[in-house]
C-alpha cells in the first residue's frame, strides 16, 4: 500500500534524513535507534523496517521502506535489491529535476530582450534566441548551422575575434558586446 508520510515529527524519517544511510530496524532486537522507534513500531503495528534514502545530488529527496507486521530479519539480497530500487529511482528523480530546470533556462533564453547565440567549438551557430532573430534580421532556420562570420562588421579588430574564437575552441564560454552586421548590411 502506498503511503505518503510527513517527515515532519516523524522521528524515524528525521533519523533517515539526517544520516543518509539505509536504517534497518527489527523489534525484537534492543538497541538505542530501535528505544526512538518503538512506539512509532507498535502503534502502528510494525515489527521490522527497512528504509533506504532516495540520494539526489548531494541530499535526501525521500526514501523508500518495507515494513513488515511480522518480526524479519531482512537480508543483504533485500537490502541490495532495494538500494538498486532506490539509485534507480533517485536517478529517475535527478532526470526530472534537471529537466524542469532546463525548461526553465530554455523559457528565461527566449524569453530575454538580448540576443543568444550557441555554437560548438567549431563555430557553427546550434541555436539562436527569438531576440537574435529581432537584431540580425536573420531567422533561425536562416543562422542555425551557420557560421557567426555572417554577422562580421569591421567594428572590432582581428585580435578581438582572435580573443573571441580562442576561447570558444578551448570550449570556454565567451561573453561579451559585438556590433554586428544585419542581415541587410546595416550596422
Amino acid at each position: 500500500q502506498e503511503q505518503v508520510i510527513p517527515t515532519a515529527g516523524n522521528r524515524l524519517f528525521q533519523r533517515l534524513l539526517a544520516s543518509s544511510t539505509p536504517l534497518l530496524l527489527d523489534a525484537g532486537r534492543d538497541d538505542s535507534i530501535l528505544a526512538l522507534f518503538r512506539d512509532l513500531m507498535s502503534k502502528d503495528d510494525i515489527a521490522s523496517v527497512l528504509a533506504v534514502p532516495l540520494l539526489v545530488n548531494g541530499g535526501v529527496a525521500g526514501c523508500i521502506g518495507l515494513h513488515t507486521s511480522r518480526l524479519h530479519t531482512f537480508s543483504r539480497g533485500e537490502l541490495d535489491l532495494v538500494r538498486r530500487v532506490a539509485d534507480q529511482v533517485s536517478g529517475a528523480v535527478a532526470r526530472s529535476r534537471l529537466a524542469e530546470t532546463q525548461q526553465r533556462l530554455s523559457t528565461a533564453i527566449e524569453q530575454i530582450a538580448e540576443a543568444v547565440m550557441i555554437t560548438d567549438t567549431d563555430g557553427t551557430i546550434l541555436y539562436v534566441n527569438p531576440a537574435f532573430e529581432q537584431v540580425s534580421g536573420y531567422s533561425r532556420g536562416e543562422a542555425i548551422g551557420r557560421n557567426p562570420r555572417i554577422l562580421k562588421s569591421e567594428s572590432q579588430d582581428d585580435a578581438f575575434y582572435d580573443r573571441l574564437w580562442q576561447a570558444i575552441a578551448a570550449g570556454n564560454v565567451w561573453e561579451g558586446r559585438l556590433v554586428n552586421r544585419r542581415k541587410d548590411g546595416t550596422l
